[in-house]
């Protein structure tokens, strides 16, 4: 009985590290699209992240986007000019993003923005680009906000 016992042990466990390694999968490539965004009017630089937040399945695009004029009409026309880069790229286009704007060079944050040089943002960007106010400092958009920015959807 111990014998089986010990077998059911071995085979559960080898079970859970098969399943728990296979949602660990490699994250998606986004040097293409952070080029893309660096080229973009009024960016002076960008950084796109792979998040896992809370587990290895749930996945989250953060993009710091560092802005030469940190005014709400540039933020609104840099995700207007993004969206598109945004939506169509087969990494992103199917999670969750979150944009950070930075008033700043990339090379001023080596260890990334500093919550305190992030704009914030108006109730009137929200309006512009057609999405409900939040709270905080970045966008968070949804692949349905991407693709409406985007003109795809």
């Amino acid at each position: 009985m111990r014998f089986a016992r010990s077998i059911g042990s071995i085979f559960v466990a080898a079970a859970a590290v098969a399943l728990l390694s296979g949602c660990a999968a490699a994250d998606p490539d986004v040097s293409g699209l952070q080029a893309e965004l660096n080229g973009l009017p009024g960016v002076n630089g960008s950084q796109v992240v792979v998040e896992h937040p809370g587990a290895p399945w749930n996945t989250r695009i953060v993009v710091n986007m560092y802005l030469d004029d940190p005014s709400q009409a540039t933020v609104v026309s840099v995700v207007e000019a993004a969206a598109p880069a945004l939506a169509d790229d087969e990494a992103v286009r199917q999670h969750p993003v979150s944009i950070f704007f930075v008033d700043g060079q990339v090379g001023d944050f080596p260890a990334g923005p500093k919550p305190s040089r992030t704009i914030p943002l108006s109730n009137d960007t929200y309006a512009a680009l057609g999405l409900t106010p939040a709270a905080g400092r970045s966008l968070e958009l949804t692949p349905d906000d991407l693709r409406r920015l985007a003109g795809r959807g």
